[in-house]
């Protein structure tokens, strides 16, 4: 067994990588101990050279094995001097691809781990994040991991502050800035698919606008959601929003982020495909489509069970139709 821990002899900036191939994580545990590990370079090409028909990668890892413990793992992305990340054609008809930032595949305990940006596009004022995938390939991305067969907990994607813990041990709190991911497929702000026995708990994607640029009209291949894509296990107490405001003491509408279909395909604020179970959660984001309908929280929840939930979502559909397509809470269910 090998077990990693980044303590407190670690520089307070953490560890930078790039260039960085990505590697299994079958190891006993990493514990990062809150330190940055930031990527950096101007390119950033991540090879595909496995044969078969479901391929897992990342930017750290490309797959967490069943037995291993990542925690307490912070990877920052604001230190890519490139917004777009390729991932290389290599002659494999077919295949999908698995993709989040910290790895393609979980199939162990994540704990504690997130996603951030210490830097922005002095324009925007947020940081681009765009993955683009050969024809070839279909997609499933998540913001944290692609598709998750464990348990996930006490994790997050996008945040508007970092503590950055120094060798003595004091905390400084840094500000962090928005996240921008753009790409196609299967896409979501923290998981693509949650898996039939996997757990995401007290988790959240905040801060963070996705946009899923897809033109194709396959509901099983173009999805896109703030928070998980595709639900067939347990998600609990976990929630995504954008930047919220407050106006004399009253909530407002959370702004400043936005769950978008610029191609084809319907959203969801929360998760657009449910068959599991999804309880004590909340969505409060903007989710816009230009081709279909839209819905506040899960799109299709026909297979699944939601309770304790709500949504304050803003939804926004471009189609022209005497049909329903701007949904406040569910779409089908």
């Amino acid at each position: 067994d090998i077990i990693i821990n980044l303590d407190n002899n670690t520089d307070k900036e953490g560890v930078s990588l790039g260039p960085w191939q990505p590697l299994s994580a079958n190891i006993a545990s990493l514990d990062g101990n809150g330190k940055k590990i930031t990527f950096t370079g101007k390119t950033l090409n991540v090879a595909v050279q496995e044969s078969t028909n479901a391929i897992n990668t990342g930017l750290l890892f490309t797959s967490v094995g069943q037995d291993t413990i990542l925690k307490n793992i912070v990877i920052n992305i604001g230190g890519l001097e490139t917004n777009t990340l390729h991932i290389k054609d290599d002659n494999i008809e077919n295949a999908t691809i698995n993709f989040g930032i910290l790895a393609g595949q979980n199939d162990g305990l994540i704990y504690n781990c997130e996603i951030i940006s210490t830097s922005a596009d002095p324009i925007t004022g947020a940081k681009a994040f765009e993955l683009i995938v050969g024809a070839k390939y279909g997609l499933t991305f998540g913001g944290l991991v692609g598709v998750n067969n464990g348990n996930i907990t006490n994790s997050r994607v996008g945040t508007e502050y970092f503590e950055e813990i120094a060798n003595n041990g004091s905390s400084t709190r840094i500000s962090c800035y928005p996240i921008k991911i753009r790409t196609t497929g299967v896409v979501a702000g923290l998981v693509g698919v949650n898996s039939s026995k996997a757990v995401i708990s007290s988790s959240f994607v905040a801060n963070t606008s996705i946009e899923n640029r897809s033109n194709i009209g396959d509901s099983s291949k173009t999805r896109t959601a703030g928070f998980v894509a595709t639900n067939n296990g347990t998600i609990a107490y976990s929630y995504v929003k954008g930047i919220e405001r407050t106006i004399l003491e009253t909530r407002l509408r959370a702004t400043g982020a936005s769950v978008y279909a610029s191609g084809a395909g319907s959203v969801a604020g929360f998760a657009y495909y449910n068959g599991g179970t999804i309880h004590d959660c909340y969505s409060n984001i903007e989710c816009k489509s230009i081709s279909s309908a839209v819905a506040g929280f899960v799109y299709d929840t026909s297979s699944g069970a939601v309770y304790q939930c709500y949504s304050a979502s803003k939804v926004e559909s471009e189609v022209q139709t005497t049909l329903a397509t701007e949904l406040p809470f569910i779409g089908v269910g």
